[in-house]
């Protein structure tokens, strides 16, 4: 965990692990842009994933 840490603050970032894995959704144009509209609305970043 403090390797992790360290590397955050050297790269000046966040790093988020997952296990296992999730496989990255794919969504048509127009679902990316109803996603990115709701990033704006609440301030957060989405990430979507396909169901398990």
């Amino acid at each position: 965990m403090k390797d992790l840490q360290a590397m955050e603050k050297e790269f000046g970032t966040i790093l988020v692990a997952y296990e296992p894995v999730p496989q990255v959704a794919h969504l048509s144009e127009s679902e990316l842009q109803e996603i990115k509209g709701e990033e704006e609305k609440i301030g957060k970043i989405l990430v979507a994933y396909e169901e398990a």
